[in-house]
């Protein structure tokens, strides 16, 4: 869950990978909180699933890995 700043979130959680809530909206977190809270334990399992799959691309072994490809080519 993020709030929809300027930023980059939405491209991150492309609605597929966790919810976006109104930037500075106490009112729409509340909502998305319930509404992530509402769906069926299936919903949830696929959407942490695919969050977690996706930010391996950005931990420091990945990074050392591009740097590496950089300095070496």
């Amino acid at each position: 869950m993020s709030s929809d700043c300027p930023s980059g979130p939405k491209e991150i959680l492309n609605n597929e990978r966790g919810i976006l809530f109104k930037n500075n909206s106490e009112l729409d977190l509340i909502k998305s909180i319930d509404y992530f809270k509402k769906l069926d334990e299936n919903k949830k399992k696929i959407i942490k699933f695919k969050a977690k799959i996706f930010i391996k691309k950005f931990t420091l072994l990945q990074h050392h890995k591009k740097l590496l490809s950089i300095l070496n080519s």
